[in-house]
C-alpha cells in the first residue's frame, strides 16, 4: 500500500514516527475448516450462541479478486423442542391483510403472539424470537409475497418462483420445487414456507453453473436459506453495494458460502435493499439490525424468516462476551476490555466477582483493572477465566500502522494561539483505524520561527 506524501498534505509540518513493530498474522476460524471456497478465503470469523441450538457466524473474507465480503450466518437446530424456525409478516398475517413492516417491527409482532397463552396459535410463554432474515420478493405495492408462502398453514403468496424452503407439520425442514407443493400434506403438511428465485445448493453441490442474466452473475446484497445434511437451517445474509466495506456476490458465490456452512440444499431469497440480518445478541434482551442494509436504514419488507427459542431464561452465570475498545492497536497503546455476562439461554446475567480477565500469552504485554497494554506485535488473546475455566476470550491484534495521516491539509490558527493537530493510523487494505499512544509520535516544524 502506498504512504501518502504527507509534504504535499501539510508543507509546514514534517511528521517522524519512530517504532520497531513486528508484521500482523491474522488468523482466520471460519466454522467450516474442511470446505475449500471457489469465490473467497475467510480472513476473520467470529461466532457466538444466540440460544441453546442456535448460533451464529459473522465472517469476514477476501474474494479472489481481492474485494472484502462481509456476511452473516445463523445456524438453527430445529431438532431440538426448544428451536423454532417460523415464517414472518406484517401483524404475522393473522387478519389476513396484506401489507409491509420491517422486519424488527415483525419479530415484536411475533413475540407477542406467540407467547401469548389466549393466542389461537400459542407456542410458549417463553418464546422469544433470537434472529430472523429478510425472506420472499414481494409486490411493492401490496406487499403480497411472490412464491409459495404460508405461515401456520395458511397458504397466502403467488405461483411467481418454482422454488421454496418450508417447516412441515412434523417439524423437519425442506426445500423443493413448487410442482411439489401438493405431495405436501398430513403429518407432512407445509405450516412455514417462502418461495426463492434460484437454486444454489442441490444434493450437496453448487448448481449456479447454469445461472446467466446480470441479476445472477452480478453482485448484489443477498438473502439466502438452506438445510443441512442433519436436517439444521441455515439463514445467510451477505451485504454488499458497500465497496470497500462488503462487495455482495453472485449466485456462486453465495452458493459456496451456502456449502461452506454445511448445506446440501439451498435457495436464494430476496436481496438487494431489502436484504436485512436481525438478532438477539449474547446478552441482549431484544434483537438488533447487524448487518448494513444498503438502503442506509431497514427497509418494509413482505415476509421473512425467523428463528425463535422456547429455552426458559435464565439470569445464572454461563459465559461472557469480551469486547476490546480498540481492535487494532500499536504497541504502548492501552485499549479497554468490556465485558457482558450471559446465561445458558442467551440473556444477561452477572458475571462473578472473582472471574478475571487474562492474557491467554503473558509476552503480549499486561491487562489490569480492564485495561490492556501491549509490549509486542501480533494477536493478542485475552480471555476471562472463572472457576479454572475459560468463559470468554477475544482478540487484540497489535500492528504496525500502514497510513498515518493528518485529519486536515491545512491550519489556520491566530498568533499566540494553539491549535491541535489530528492524526488517524490505519492498517490493512481496508483501512482498519489504529489506536496508538500520542507519546510515540514526534512533530517538527519545517521552519521553528512559526513556533
Amino acid at each position: 500500500m502506498k504512504r501518502r506524501n504527507f509534504a504535499k498534505t501539510l508543507s509546514a509540518l514534517i511528521l517522524c514516527f519512530a517504532m520497531l513493530f513486528g508484521l500482523l498474522s491474522v488468523s482466520a476460524s471460519a466454522y467450516s475448516k474442511e470446505f475449500v471456497s471457489e469465490t473467497h478465503d475467510v480472513f476473520k470469523s467470529t461466532s457466538a450462541t444466540l440460544a441453546p441450538g442456535v448460533e451464529q457466524y459473522i465472517n469476514y473474507a477476501y474474494a479472489k479478486d481481492g474485494n472484502q465480503m462481509v456476511y452473516y450466518v445463523t445456524v438453527a437446530d430445529i431438532s431440538r423442542d426448544d428451536v423454532v424456525v417460523q415464517t414472518s409478516y406484517k401483524d404475522q398475517y393473522r387478519n389476513k391483510v396484506l401489507g409491509m413492516s420491517k422486519l424488527t417491527e415483525q419479530v415484536a409482532s411475533a413475540n407477542e403472539y406467540y407467547s401469548d397463552p389466549a393466542s389461537p396459535q400459542f407456542i410458549s410463554e417463553y418464546y422469544n424470537v433470537v434472529a430472523g432474515v429478510n425472506a420472499s420478493f414481494y409486490n411493492m405495492t401490496t406487499g403480497q409475497p411472490m412464491g409459495i408462502t404460508y405461515i401456520d398453514g395458511v397458504s397466502f403468496g403467488t405461483a411467481s418462483y418454482d422454488n421454496f424452503f418450508a417447516i412441515l407439520k412434523d417439524g423437519n425442514a425442506v426445500i423443493d420445487y413448487r410442482a411439489n407443493e401438493k405431495n405436501y400434506t398430513g403429518d407432512r403438511a407445509i405450516m412455514q414456507a417462502a418461495g426463492g428465485s434460484q437454486w444454489l445448493v442441490r444434493d450437496g453441490k453448487d448448481v449456479t453453473a447454469s445461472a446467466s442474466g446480470s441479476y445472477n452473475t452480478d453482485r448484489h446484497c443477498r438473502t439466502s436459506v438452506g438445510i443441512t445434511a442433519e436436517g439444521k437451517v441455515v439463514f445467510m445474509v451477505l451485504d454488499g453495494r458497500q465497496e470497500p466495506f462488503s462487495c455482495g456476490g453472485s449466485m456462486h458465490e453465495i452458493a459456496q458460502i451456502m456449502l461452506e456452512a454445511g448445506c446440501v440444499a439451498a435457495i436464494n431469497l430476496d436481496g438487494g435493499g431489502s436484504t436485512t440480518y436481525v438478532a438477539k445478541q449474547e446478552g441482549e434482551d431484544s434483537v438488533s439490525i447487524v448487518n448494513r442494509p444498503s438502503d442506509g436504514s431497514e427497509r418494509s419488507i413482505s415476509a421473512g424468516l425467523i428463528v425463535a427459542s422456547t429455552a426458559a431464561p435464565s439470569d445464572a452465570f454461563d459465559r461472557a462476551a469480551l469486547t476490546p475498545e480498540h481492535e487494532f492497536i500499536t504497541i504502548n497503546a492501552k485499549t479497554a476490555i468490556s465485558a457482558k455476562g450471559i446465561s445458558p439461554s442467551g440473556t444477561a446475567a452477572e458475571i462473578p466477582a472473582d472471574a478475571v480477565l487474562k492474557l491467554a500469552d503473558e509476552s503480549f504485554g499486561t491487562i489490569e483493572n480492564g485495561i490492556f497494554v501491549p509490549t509486542k506485535t501480533g494477536d493478542a488473546v485475552i480471555q476471562m477465566v472463572y472457576n479454572g475455566k475459560t468463559v470468554g476470550e477475544t482478540t487484540v491484534h497489535i500492528v504496525v500502522p500502514d497510513e498515518i495521516a493528518f485529519t486536515s491539509t491545512a491550519l489556520a490558527t491566530p498568533y499566540g494561539k494553539s491549535s491541535e493537530i489530528g492524526l488517524t493510523l490505519t492498517y490493512g487494505e481496508f483501512g482498519y483505524a489504529v489506536a496508538f499512544d500520542a507519546a510515540d509520535i514526534e512533530f517538527s516544524l519545517s521552519d521553528g520561527k512559526f513556533g
